[in-house]
């Protein structure tokens, strides 16, 4: 686990300048404190800070040559099948001088280009670099796990696994407009877009090459839409299930350092304990993050379940004195507003855990693979929903039950896009039109791409719809955000939930192997679940829930940020140049989802007041002064 660079020029009449790829390296010192170096030609620029996973020898350090020294890489992620193709490397007459994944993906990519990616498992992103036909590859792995952002300005192609790389050596600072109102819509902006102008994202499933006329072209290399035509159907599911998730835990227990498991007390975190239990892996650390609000916190089941394993567990709680110092890294970590909210608490237990682990198993993509959303249950029931409409239209006049009034105008949403899109939101369009929020596109053109591909996947099943869309488009703002919340602390996460196996099996099971029950996942109760503790099966989901509002009125620094938002320039930006800030402060008094929206703007505006207008601060706090490679000396 690492993080990558790079600087190549697409003008052959111009060179450039070295310490630039340095100043972009060391924004990223966070992601690989235990070496860096750099590669520089005339032409083409490569930066790498390594975080030390496996061989921990010099041998694997970066960026990584081959034998001939004709090609280079640099790399960022885990293969954890390497293993499985060196006796074909071997045979091939390769001395390899590591037992690293590093040099095995190299000569990999050496012999087979793009078309060995779809039998690599693992989380990557990488550029390797042809050095006698002068041409570059850039890859990003299935469900973007691993981040890859870029950005070509004066004929220059820029690229790093941060955006803040851009921004130390003063590349443009600017918000898109365009993609802010959808940040403000949807809470994150979807494809390969971000909240900058000219800075972009390759997406997950997708590699670039640049060739020797600096011509730049992209193509996907991984679809889930053609693996799951392709795909024979499974014959017992639950035995499959579980078969392929221990084959998943097992390689993703592949480290020459300590691994441990991110333990919220859910059914997600608690299958991989138990999984790793059954697996017979023992000196297993747990890692928790406790509130004092006992309506929002597990952390006794996560303690009962770990004790019961035989597991160390750790607890901490994120509130009061720590907790500013912790949004402010949060911020400083993302580049772009926070999404999730609980952000700052996962950046918080990764520092903690440091000291214990390198690595942590996180139970991301579960609800997005197996249909965990409680949100689903609207379109599992939705005909008959659909039915009951008129009653409760009548009816909540006459409650004040948020989730009877927010179910009600949701229903009221005409096409199947709608309810697929807004699924996910607090706030639909009646809700935007009560603040004057009218300027909004939408008909994003990413969203419906992947919403035409669901339902030609799976037409006139609108649940699977859902789930795909989200595979597409949530889910990777949360691959983003599991990465960069915890390699700000130095910590690889991995997700035993997203191994390519699991995703492409589960999308072709039939819809009651994952909606079936009350909590939906059905496959995952059945099996592994089935031998959790009835405390755990029968707890209501929480989703790592996090009471912003009473954490901010109890902190004076944010509760001053939060009393005077009205005031604030990012009301003059976008969409929100209309919004009625006065109304929406006062439906937020009585309405507690006009309030999570009035808290989303918040961290908007944290954001912009902290990272945005105020980056060299930021970067000067938690960059090292003197960062060296043995390159420059």
């Amino acid at each position: 686990m690492c993080g990558i660079t790079g600087k190549i020029i697409l003008d052959k009449e111009f060179n450039i300048n070295p310490d630039q790829i340095i100043k972009m390296t060391n924004a990223i010192y966070h992601r690989g404190p235990d070496y860096g170096n750099i590669f520089v030609t005339e032409k083409i620029h490569l930066g790498h800070r390594r975080l030390s996973i496996i061989d921990l020898t010099e041998n694997s350090n970066q960026p990584i040559f081959s034998n001939d020294k004709k090609f280079v890489l640099v790399y960022n992620g885990e293969i954890y099948n390497y293993k499985e193709f060196i006796p074909e490397l071997k045979n091939d007459g390769i001395i390899l001088k590591s037992n690293s994944d590093t040099e095995v993906l190299l000569y990999l990519l050496i012999k087979y280009r793009e078309n060995i990616l779809d039998k690599l498992v693992g989380m990557f992103a990488f550029a390797l670099y042809d050095i006698e036909n002068d041409e570059i590859l850039m890859v990003r792995d299935r469900t973007g796990v691993k981040p890859f952002y870029y950005m070509i300005y004066n004929n220059v192609f820029y690229f790093s696994s941060e955006i803040k790389s851009f921004f130390t050596i003063n590349l443009p600072r600017e918000i898109n407009e365009i993609n802010f109102n959808e940040w403000i819509l949807y809470r994150f902006i979807s494809g390969e877009n971000t909240i900058f102008k000219n800075i972009f994202k390759i997406l997950p499933g997708y590699f670039m090459k640049i060739n020797k006329s600096r011509d730049i072209f992209s193509k996907q290399w991984w679809n889930l839409s053609e693996k799951v035509k392709t795909t024979e159907k499974i014959k017992n599911p639950f035995e499959w299930f579980q078969s392929t998730f221990y084959e998943s835990l097992k390689y993703r227990m592949v480290s020459d350092v300590p691994v441990g498991v991110l333990q919220s007390g859910g059914l997600d975190s608690s299958c991989i304990s138990q999984g790793l239990y059954d697996l017979n892996y023992q000196n297993i650390n747990t890692f928790n993050v406790g509130f004092h609000d006992k309506s929002l916190n597990e952390s006794a089941l996560a303690k009962n379940l770990s004790e019961r394993l035989n597991f160390q567990f750790h607890s901490i709680i994120v509130e009061s004195e720590n907790l500013n110092s912790n949004i402010e890294l949060s911020s400083y970590a993302n580049d772009e507003p926070l999404i999730h909210q609980n952000d700052v608490q996962l950046t918080a237990i990764s520092k903690y855990s440091k000291e214990f682990v390198k690595v942590l198993l996180s139970g991301e993509g579960s609800d997005e693979i197996l249909g965990g959303y409680f949100r689903y249950n609207t379109l599992k029931h939705l005909t008959g929903l659909k039915l009951i409409l008129p009653i409760l239209n009548i009816f909540k006049k006459f409650t004040t039950n948020l989730r009877i009034t927010k179910l009600t105008e949701y229903l009221k949403l005409k096409t199947d896009f709608e309810l697929i899109n807004f699924n996910s939101n607090n706030l639909i369009k009646s809700d935007f039109e009560k603040l004057n929020l009218n300027g909004f596109n939408f008909n994003n053109e990413f969203r419906m791409k992947i919403f035409r591909e669901a339902k030609g996947l799976y037409p006139g099943n609108i649940l699977r719809q859902m789930l795909y869309f989200d595979q597409h488009t949530y889910l990777y703002t949360l691959n983003e955000r599991n990465d960069k919340s915890t390699m700000i602390a130095s910590i690889e996460c991995r997700e035993p939930f997203l191994y390519n196996k699991l995703i492409v099996g589960c999308a072709t099971l039939e819809n009651k192997y994952l909606f079936s029950g009350k909590k939906n996942k059905h496959i995952l109760m059945k099996t592994i679940g089935q031998k959790l503790p009835e405390e755990i099966k029968k707890f209501k989901k929480l989703g790592f829930a996090v009471n912003w509002y009473s954490h901010i009125m109890n902190n004076e620094y944010l509760k001053h940020m939060y009393m005077d938002l009205h005031k604030s320039d990012i009301f003059k930006i976008g969409v929100l140049a209309d919004l009625d800030v006065k109304k929406l402060i006062s439906l937020s008094e009585t309405n507690k989802i006009y309030r999570i929206f009035l808290i989303q703007l918040f961290f908007l505006n944290y954001w912009y007041e902290n990272y945005f207008l105020n980056f060299n601060l930021m970067y000067n706090k938690y960059t090292p002064d003197k960062i060296e490679y043995p390159s420059q000396i």
